[in-house]
């Protein structure tokens, strides 16, 4: 990763909406857990911390997700700037599968 791309997901990161993030998983009892610890409602610094290594991790994978979120790297393409984006998707559905 390069000084660009690190500049680029700090201004995502500074600009994005933790806070109502936070809400709404407090609401819905949205809880994270990994190894042994107990499952929590994730604080705001730890959901960015997660945003921040997604992001990361897009630039080799494009398109990534966990806990809500999903990072996606958009290299520069046709003399577009390359870009990053950050969604939390609360609830998704497909035409693909039957439930």
């Amino acid at each position: 990763m390069d000084t660009h791309q690190s500049n680029l997901i700090d201004d995502l990161i500074d600009k994005f909406k933790f806070e109502k993030v936070h809400i709404a998983m407090t609401a819905l009892d949205w809880k994270w857990g990994g190894g042994t610890s107990e499952k929590v409602v994730p604080t705001i610094a730890a959901l960015k911390k997660t945003a921040q290594r997604l992001l990361i991790d897009s630039v080799t994978s494009k398109v990534i997700s966990s806990g809500g979120f999903t990072a996606k790297y958009h290299p520069a393409f046709d003399g577009e700037d390359e870009y990053f984006e950050l969604l939390f998707i609360l609830e998704e559905a497909d035409s693909c599968f039957d439930d």
